[in-house]
């Protein structure tokens, strides 16, 4: 990973947190020989406007400011080639992140939210969530 996280004290969950926590998170997923290659395919050069958008989907989803519209499901679901360990290694890398950032309790509510999500994605994926429920817990413990 590219990054050094400020482990000095736990952020507050507010915009700010979330506009750094995807940023840094961002950054490792576009270095990492499996997401990156994936990313960058669909998104090239337009991280820059993409970012924005992410940040106002977690800002949503978590504080709910309803900055955030558009249909995620349909736009991943376009994505080629995305296997179970695509799944695993996001998670694994937001359970990271979302510790290093944030207090255990703010980490596990952001972490559950992105595994919710995640599952529907992997559903929508592979048809079910059988394979998810074994990726799923890898995110509690930071990966293997």
């Amino acid at each position: 990973m590219n990054n050094v996280i400020d482990t000095t004290r736990p952020a507050e969950l507010n915009r700010d947190s979330i506009t750094h926590l995807v940023t840094q998170f961002y950054n490792d997923v576009r270095a990492d020989p499996l997401l990156g290659p994936t990313f960058e395919a669909v998104l090239g050069n337009r991280w820059a406007s993409h970012l924005p958008r992410m940040v106002a989907f977690w800002s949503t989803v978590m504080l709910g400011s309803r900055s955030f519209s558009g249909n995620v499901f349909v736009k991943h679901m376009a994505v080629p080639g995305v296997t179970a360990l695509h799944f695993e290694r996001w998670l694994q890398l937001w359970a990271l992140h979302t510790t290093t950032m944030f207090d255990g309790a703010q980490a596990r509510h952001l972490q559950k939210v992105a595994s919710d999500i995640a599952r529907n994605l992997y559903r929508g994926y592979f048809g079910n969530a059988a394979g998810f429920d074994v990726i799923a817990p890898e995110m509690r413990h930071g990966g293997r």
